[in-house]
């Protein structure tokens, strides 16, 4: 099964498969959540359409290739500060604050 997990840049919305893993829909959300940022400020400098943001455009696959090394990178940062990232999610959640 191949999921569609389609992202909407002008409405700063995107969606995810429902049977994704925790672990999977966690790095989907961050994948997509580094997307927005990138052609937020690419939109600030350029004032591009956003129809130019999409794929199989040139700019999207370059957002691409950005987002997998941030990913990397924030990757290896969650691994070394695993401890205090989970402390902090269960601390958000007791007092009913969700991320």
């Amino acid at each position: 099964m191949n999921p569609t997990e389609p992202r909407f840049l002008r409405e700063h919305r995107f969606d995810f498969f429902y049977k994704n893993s925790e672990k999977g829909a966690i790095g989907q959300c961050i994948h997509e959540i580094i997307h927005f940022a990138w052609f937020y400020v690419w939109h600030e400098i350029f004032q591009d359409s956003w129809g130019e943001y999409e794929r199989p455009s040139l700019k999207w696959i370059l957002s691409e290739m950005v987002v997998e090394s941030i990913m990397k990178d924030s990757y290896a940062y969650c691994q070394a500060h695993e401890k205090e990232i989970r402390a902090h999610i269960q601390e958000a959640e007791s007092r009913g604050m969700y991320l």
